[in-house]
């Protein structure tokens, strides 16, 4: 008789298998492997449902000041930063950011943002949400055990 974590061993293999292959996939092909205007031909919600009722309506999603966020990154590394020696390289980093990089990411950014109706929409999309292929169950190995566990 097959025990169950066995069974489980199988089976989680076999789906190891199948989102390494989704994992392998580059955001490009994922893009290509669905039509552009993909939102667009979306079926419409429901009538009479208020799930999107304001869509139509909402602002737009600002873009932080540069200096803001910075501020606060500052603010949030020194927290966890290991010793004084180490913050004081990470304020030269950030600084050093603010200086060059940053304001010509930034001004790339507002100009993405005139350009499309939800600058960050399509990252989100394809990086954040389409893109993360990993198991979103946090105590699936606690529930059914480890493959790494049997014997």
């Amino acid at each position: 008789m097959t025990q169950p974590s066995m069974l489980f061993h199988s089976n989680h293999l076999s789906s190891i298998t199948s989102r390494s292959w989704l994992r392998n996939m580059s955001f490009t092909q994922i893009r290509r492997s669905r039509p552009a205007n993909w939102k667009a031909v979306a079926p419409e919600p429901i009538p009479g449902t208020s799930t999107f009722a304001a869509q139509g309506i909402l602002p737009k999603l600002p873009i932080p000041v540069l200096q803001d966020t910075l501020v606060r990154l500052k603010d949030s590394l020194k927290s966890i930063a290991w010793s004084e020696a180490e913050y004081a390289t990470v304020l030269k980093k950030i600084n050093n950011f603010a200086e060059n990089q940053g304001p010509v990411l930034h001004n790339r950014l507002l100009e993405r943002a005139s350009q499309h109706s939800h600058w960050l929409e399509e990252w989100w999309d394809d990086t954040g949400y389409l893109g993360y292929r990993d198991s979103v169950c946090v105590f699936g190995p606690l529930l059914y055990g480890s493959p790494m566990t049997l014997t």
